[in-house]
């Protein structure tokens, strides 16, 4: 594929606007979805695993500003760490107690070891749109252990109150924290939702 990974993309561009963000969004929930919908859980979705398709070195778009054609096609890759609902056997041997994943895009059921369902993607997509649209993860901590530590305990700060230079909603805010809400119960309850 042509293009990068959203990593790179982020660090070329910083926070990304928020129309683009929602747009990186609701691809990605349609990725997951269709995944969900298949019985398979990511359980690492970071930037280094979102592929933003499309040549930089293209000339900009005839369109008019505002068009879809300005915004970014991403696609989800590496289910490495993927975990088969359906499958037990499988699941115990890549996953019984041990903690996987990127510590700053965890939800606190993986970081204490439980079972992953759906919801577990969904914080996990909203804390990786709270880094494209803010430019900062949701936790930031001099350590894995102490990033981990505050996926469990301590609450976001909403996005239009982390960056109020940047004019975020509090509408997108609100979405993005209902994603990232401690109790998987209290999150959307899937990537289509």
């Amino acid at each position: 594929m042509d293009g990068e990974d959203l990593n790179d993309y982020l660090t070329k561009r910083g926070a990304l606007p928020a129309r683009t963000v929602v747009h990186i969004g609701m691809q990605l929930c349609a990725a997951l979805g269709a995944a969900h919908a298949r019985g398979v859980i990511h359980r690492d979705l970071k930037p280094h695993n979102v592929f933003v398709v499309g040549d930089d070195d293209a000339p900009p778009s005839q369109s008019t500003p505002g068009d879809s054609l300005d915004l970014p096609s991403v696609k989800v890759l590496d289910f490495g760490l993927a975990k088969l609902r359906e499958s037990r056997e499988l699941n115990e041997i890549t996953s019984s107690g041990n903690i996987v994943g990127t510590p700053y895009y965890m939800p606190p059921e993986q970081v204490r070891g439980e079972d992953v369902d759906p919801r577990g993607d969904v914080y996990a997509m909203c804390a990786l749109l709270y880094t494209c649209l803010t430019g900062t993860h949701v936790f930031e901590a001099p350590s894995p252990v102490a990033v981990l530590t505050m996926q469990l305990g301590t609450e976001p700060e909403a996005p239009h109150l982390r960056c109020p230079e940047l004019n975020i909603s509090e509408s997108v805010s609100a979405l993005i924290l209902k994603g990232l809400r401690k109790d998987p119960a209290q999150r959307f309850q899937s990537a289509t939702e």
